[in-house]
Protein backbone atom coordinates (compact mmCIF):
# COMPACT_ATOMS: atom_id res chain seq x y z
CA UNK A 1 0.00 0.00 0.00
CA UNK A 2 0.79 3.47 -0.84
CA UNK A 3 2.70 5.57 1.73
CA UNK A 4 0.73 9.14 2.18
CA UNK A 5 2.18 12.13 1.97
CA UNK A 6 1.60 15.70 3.63
CA UNK A 7 -0.36 18.72 3.05
CA UNK A 8 1.14 22.09 3.76
CA UNK A 9 -1.20 23.58 6.52
CA UNK A 10 -1.91 27.48 5.15
CA UNK A 11 -2.85 29.41 7.79
CA UNK A 12 -5.20 27.25 10.13
CA UNK A 13 -6.26 24.66 7.38
CA UNK A 14 -5.74 21.61 9.54
CA UNK A 15 -9.39 20.83 10.03
CA UNK A 16 -9.40 21.15 5.91
CA UNK A 17 -6.07 18.71 6.04
CA UNK A 18 -7.12 16.80 8.11
CA UNK A 19 -10.45 15.53 6.16
CA UNK A 20 -8.32 15.24 3.04
CA UNK A 21 -6.33 12.67 4.35
CA UNK A 22 -9.36 10.93 5.88
CA UNK A 23 -10.85 10.75 2.02
CA UNK A 24 -7.58 10.08 0.48
CA UNK A 25 -7.48 6.65 2.76
CA UNK A 26 -10.49 5.35 1.07
CA UNK A 27 -9.33 3.88 -2.38
CA UNK A 28 -13.10 3.07 -3.56
CA UNK A 29 -13.56 6.85 -2.95
CA UNK A 30 -10.67 8.21 -4.57
CA UNK A 31 -11.35 5.79 -7.72
CA UNK A 32 -14.65 7.18 -7.97
CA UNK A 33 -14.02 10.41 -7.57
CA UNK A 34 -11.58 10.67 -10.05
CA UNK A 35 -14.24 8.86 -12.50
CA UNK A 36 -17.17 12.20 -12.34
CA UNK A 37 -17.17 14.15 -15.28
CA UNK A 38 -17.25 17.17 -12.96
CA UNK A 39 -17.64 21.08 -13.88
CA UNK A 40 -17.86 22.20 -10.51
CA UNK A 41 -14.45 24.50 -9.73
CA UNK A 42 -14.47 22.90 -6.19
CA UNK A 43 -14.50 19.19 -7.53
CA UNK A 44 -12.68 19.61 -10.06
CA UNK A 45 -9.73 21.28 -7.78
CA UNK A 46 -10.59 18.42 -5.30
CA UNK A 47 -9.92 15.78 -8.27
CA UNK A 48 -6.58 17.48 -9.21
CA UNK A 49 -5.47 17.43 -5.63
CA UNK A 50 -6.07 13.53 -5.36
CA UNK A 51 -4.50 12.92 -8.61
CA UNK A 52 -1.25 14.29 -7.72
CA UNK A 53 -1.36 13.11 -4.14
CA UNK A 54 -2.30 9.43 -5.53
CA UNK A 55 0.69 9.99 -8.43
CA UNK A 56 3.48 10.83 -5.76
CA UNK A 57 2.90 9.03 -2.66
CA UNK A 58 5.65 6.94 -1.09
CA UNK A 59 8.03 10.38 -2.38
CA UNK A 60 8.07 12.09 0.99
CA UNK A 61 7.31 15.46 -0.51
CA UNK A 62 4.87 18.25 1.00
CA UNK A 63 2.06 19.87 -1.43
CA UNK A 64 0.29 22.69 -1.03
CA UNK A 65 -3.75 21.79 -1.46
CA UNK A 66 -4.23 26.08 -2.81
CA UNK A 67 -6.35 25.25 -5.59
CA UNK A 68 -9.06 23.20 -3.13
CA UNK A 69 -8.56 25.99 -0.39
CA UNK A 70 -9.10 28.74 -2.74
CA UNK A 71 -11.87 26.99 -4.51
CA UNK A 72 -13.92 26.53 -1.11
CA UNK A 73 -13.58 30.12 -0.07
CA UNK A 74 -15.03 31.04 -3.39
CA UNK A 75 -17.60 28.36 -2.89
CA UNK A 76 -18.62 28.95 0.34
CA UNK A 77 -18.55 31.85 3.08
CA UNK A 78 -19.44 28.76 5.94
CA UNK A 79 -15.37 28.20 6.07
CA UNK A 80 -13.47 31.68 5.47
CA UNK A 81 -9.47 32.00 5.17
CA UNK A 82 -7.08 32.32 8.24
CA UNK A 83 -9.93 31.61 10.48
CA UNK A 84 -10.59 28.07 12.18
CA UNK A 85 -12.90 25.71 11.27
CA UNK A 86 -14.98 22.57 12.24
CA UNK A 87 -13.39 19.10 10.58
CA UNK A 88 -17.13 17.62 10.67
CA UNK A 89 -18.85 20.62 9.10
CA UNK A 90 -16.30 20.66 6.52
CA UNK A 91 -16.23 16.75 5.74
CA UNK A 92 -19.84 16.59 5.58
CA UNK A 93 -19.37 19.93 3.29
CA UNK A 94 -17.56 17.73 0.85
CA UNK A 95 -19.91 15.02 0.88
CA UNK A 96 -22.92 17.21 0.14
CA UNK A 97 -21.41 18.98 -2.41
CA UNK A 98 -20.11 15.82 -4.35
CA UNK A 99 -23.88 14.75 -4.01
CA UNK A 100 -25.59 17.75 -5.00
CA UNK A 101 -23.20 19.24 -8.05
CA UNK A 102 -22.58 16.21 -9.76
CA UNK A 103 -24.19 13.46 -11.52
CA UNK A 104 -22.45 10.63 -9.41
CA UNK A 105 -24.18 8.37 -7.03
CA UNK A 106 -20.56 7.78 -5.21
CA UNK A 107 -21.76 9.91 -1.98
CA UNK A 108 -25.19 7.75 -1.64
CA UNK A 109 -23.42 4.57 -2.58
CA UNK A 110 -20.62 5.23 -0.59
CA UNK A 111 -21.91 6.88 2.85
CA UNK A 112 -25.14 6.65 3.08
CA UNK A 113 -27.04 4.35 5.50
CA UNK A 114 -31.02 4.16 6.24
CA UNK A 115 -32.35 4.71 9.89
CA UNK A 116 -35.57 3.23 11.21
CA UNK A 117 -37.97 5.39 13.23
CA UNK A 118 -40.85 4.00 15.26
CA UNK A 119 -43.09 6.64 16.93
CA UNK A 120 -45.74 6.02 19.74
CA UNK A 121 -48.21 8.09 21.42
CA UNK A 122 -50.03 7.82 24.66
CA UNK A 123 -53.02 6.84 22.88
CA UNK A 124 -51.76 4.23 21.24
CA UNK A 125 -51.32 5.39 17.82
CA UNK A 126 -47.93 3.91 16.16
CA UNK A 127 -46.67 5.48 13.20
CA UNK A 128 -43.11 4.05 10.82
CA UNK A 129 -40.69 6.46 8.82
CA UNK A 130 -37.28 6.18 7.49
CA UNK A 131 -34.68 8.82 7.13
CA UNK A 132 -31.19 9.02 5.61
CA UNK A 133 -28.15 9.61 7.06
CA UNK A 134 -24.27 9.70 6.64
CA UNK A 135 -23.15 9.94 10.20
CA UNK A 136 -23.76 8.67 13.33
CA UNK A 137 -23.30 10.66 16.63
CA UNK A 138 -22.31 8.67 19.82
CA UNK A 139 -21.69 9.84 23.48
CA UNK A 140 -18.09 10.93 24.26
CA UNK A 141 -19.06 8.34 27.64
CA UNK A 142 -19.79 5.68 25.72
CA UNK A 143 -16.25 4.15 26.71
CA UNK A 144 -15.60 2.43 23.21
CA UNK A 145 -16.98 3.04 19.79
CA UNK A 146 -19.15 -0.77 19.60
CA UNK A 147 -20.47 0.18 22.81
CA UNK A 148 -21.72 3.61 21.35
CA UNK A 149 -22.78 1.96 18.47
CA UNK A 150 -24.59 -0.68 20.31
CA UNK A 151 -26.46 1.75 22.49
CA UNK A 152 -27.87 3.69 18.87
CA UNK A 153 -29.04 0.06 17.43
CA UNK A 154 -31.99 0.36 19.78
CA UNK A 155 -32.25 3.37 21.06
CA UNK A 156 -34.95 4.95 22.92
CA UNK A 157 -35.83 8.75 22.72
CA UNK A 158 -38.39 11.08 23.83
CA UNK A 159 -39.90 13.51 21.43
CA UNK A 160 -42.87 16.25 22.22
CA UNK A 161 -44.97 16.69 18.56
CA UNK A 162 -48.71 16.57 17.84
CA UNK A 163 -49.96 13.51 17.64
CA UNK A 164 -51.78 12.70 13.85
CA UNK A 165 -54.69 10.36 15.81
CA UNK A 166 -55.85 12.32 19.07
CA UNK A 167 -54.12 16.20 17.41
CA UNK A 168 -52.65 16.73 21.17
CA UNK A 169 -49.16 17.58 21.70
CA UNK A 170 -47.99 15.16 24.08
CA UNK A 171 -44.55 13.42 24.54
CA UNK A 172 -44.36 10.35 22.35
CA UNK A 173 -41.84 8.09 22.81
CA UNK A 174 -39.74 7.10 19.39
CA UNK A 175 -37.56 3.96 18.73
CA UNK A 176 -34.40 4.29 16.66
CA UNK A 177 -32.82 1.15 14.84
CA UNK A 178 -30.00 1.04 12.21
CA UNK A 179 -32.47 -0.66 9.12
CA UNK A 180 -28.76 -0.41 6.62
CA UNK A 181 -25.14 0.35 7.29
CA UNK A 182 -23.38 2.41 4.54
CA UNK A 183 -20.45 1.06 3.11
CA UNK A 184 -18.27 3.28 4.93
CA UNK A 185 -19.51 3.98 8.41
CA UNK A 186 -18.59 7.83 9.74
CA UNK A 187 -18.91 8.08 13.73
CA UNK A 188 -18.81 11.89 15.69
CA UNK A 189 -17.65 11.95 18.58
CA UNK A 190 -20.16 14.28 20.28
CA UNK A 191 -17.32 16.36 22.35
CA UNK A 192 -19.05 19.61 22.60
CA UNK A 193 -21.36 20.37 25.00
CA UNK A 194 -23.72 23.05 25.05
CA UNK A 195 -21.70 25.47 27.46
CA UNK A 196 -18.99 25.12 25.01
CA UNK A 197 -17.28 22.93 27.01
CA UNK A 198 -14.93 19.72 25.45
CA UNK A 199 -15.43 16.45 26.83
CA UNK A 200 -12.27 15.07 27.05
CA UNK A 201 -13.41 11.73 28.36
CA UNK A 202 -11.49 9.06 26.08
CA UNK A 203 -13.35 6.80 23.60
CA UNK A 204 -11.33 2.97 22.72
CA UNK A 205 -10.73 3.15 19.04
CA UNK A 206 -12.28 -0.35 18.14
CA UNK A 207 -10.45 -1.88 15.35
CA UNK A 208 -13.74 -3.96 14.35
CA UNK A 209 -17.43 -2.77 14.92
CA UNK A 210 -19.56 -5.45 14.08
CA UNK A 211 -18.80 -6.40 9.96
CA UNK A 212 -16.97 -3.00 10.12
CA UNK A 213 -13.09 -2.34 9.93
CA UNK A 214 -11.34 0.60 11.38
CA UNK A 215 -10.07 2.88 8.63
CA UNK A 216 -8.97 6.31 10.13
CA UNK A 217 -9.62 8.84 12.18
CA UNK A 218 -9.60 12.75 13.09
CA UNK A 219 -8.80 13.68 16.71
CA UNK A 220 -9.08 17.44 17.93
CA UNK A 221 -6.72 18.77 20.29
CA UNK A 222 -7.29 21.73 22.63
CA UNK A 223 -10.73 23.53 23.40
CA UNK A 224 -13.73 24.50 21.86
CA UNK A 225 -12.19 27.78 20.13
CA UNK A 226 -8.60 27.24 20.02
CA UNK A 227 -7.75 23.70 18.71
CA UNK A 228 -6.08 21.35 16.03
CA UNK A 229 -6.73 18.68 13.52
CA UNK A 230 -4.70 15.76 12.81
CA UNK A 231 -5.07 12.08 10.86
CA UNK A 232 -4.49 9.07 12.19
CA UNK A 233 -5.32 6.16 9.52
CA UNK A 234 -4.45 2.47 8.16
CA UNK A 235 -2.68 1.76 5.24
CA UNK A 236 -2.30 -1.86 4.53
CA UNK A 237 -0.77 -3.18 7.42
CA UNK A 238 0.56 -0.04 8.76
CA UNK A 239 -0.59 2.85 10.85
CA UNK A 240 0.22 6.40 10.01
CA UNK A 241 -0.31 9.71 11.64
CA UNK A 242 -0.77 12.66 9.59
CA UNK A 243 -0.38 16.35 11.15
CA UNK A 244 -0.96 18.18 8.08
CA UNK A 245 3.14 18.20 6.38
CA UNK A 246 4.48 15.64 8.63
CA UNK A 247 3.69 11.74 8.17
CA UNK A 248 4.85 9.30 10.64
CA UNK A 249 3.84 5.83 12.12
CA UNK A 250 2.51 4.67 14.85
CA UNK A 251 1.86 0.96 16.67
CA UNK A 252 -1.16 0.92 17.18
CA UNK A 253 -4.67 3.24 17.68
CA UNK A 254 -5.12 3.69 21.46
CA UNK A 255 -3.25 6.87 21.43
CA UNK A 256 -5.99 8.51 19.64
CA UNK A 257 -8.70 7.48 22.06
CA UNK A 258 -8.46 10.76 24.51
CA UNK A 259 -9.16 13.25 21.28
CA UNK A 260 -10.29 10.90 18.77
CA UNK A 261 -13.73 13.42 17.00
CA UNK A 262 -14.24 11.63 13.77
CA UNK A 263 -14.21 7.89 13.12
CA UNK A 264 -14.21 5.56 10.21
CA UNK A 265 -15.42 2.13 9.49
CA UNK A 266 -15.53 0.36 6.47
CA UNK A 267 -16.62 -3.04 5.03
CA UNK A 268 -13.80 -6.12 5.39
CA UNK A 269 -12.97 -7.31 2.34
CA UNK A 270 -12.71 -10.65 1.25
CA UNK A 271 -9.38 -11.63 3.19
CA UNK A 272 -10.43 -10.12 6.38
CA UNK A 273 -13.72 -11.67 6.00
CA UNK A 274 -12.43 -14.89 5.85
CA UNK A 275 -9.86 -14.69 8.93
CA UNK A 276 -12.74 -13.58 10.87
CA UNK A 277 -14.43 -16.69 10.07
CA UNK A 278 -11.44 -18.50 10.91
CA UNK A 279 -11.10 -17.00 14.17
CA UNK A 280 -14.72 -17.24 15.12
CA UNK A 281 -14.52 -21.21 14.09
CA UNK A 282 -11.77 -21.75 15.74
CA UNK A 283 -13.04 -20.00 19.41
CA UNK A 284 -15.74 -22.68 19.07
CA UNK A 285 -14.09 -25.22 18.29
CA UNK A 286 -11.71 -24.13 21.73
CA UNK A 287 -14.63 -24.42 23.67
CA UNK A 288 -15.28 -27.32 26.49
CA UNK A 289 -18.18 -29.39 25.90
CA UNK A 290 -20.23 -29.85 28.33
CA UNK A 291 -21.95 -32.91 26.67
CA UNK A 292 -22.52 -35.80 29.15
Amino acid sequence: MAIPVGLMNLSNSCYINSVLQLLLGIPEFCTRLLEIQATDPFIVALQNLFKYCISVSESGIIIKPNSVIKSLFETTKLFRMGEQGDSHEFLLFILDIIDVRSDSSIIKDLFYGKLGKTYQCMCGFVCKAEEDFNFLGISASSGDICTGFAQLLCSKQDITSKCEMCHLVVTKQVIVVVKKQPKFLIFQIQRFGYNGQKIQTPVKINRQVYNRQFKGCISHFGNTYHGHYNYTGVSGETIYTIDDASVTTVKDIRSVSTDSYIVLYGEMDLVQQQQQQQQQQQQQQQRPSYIA
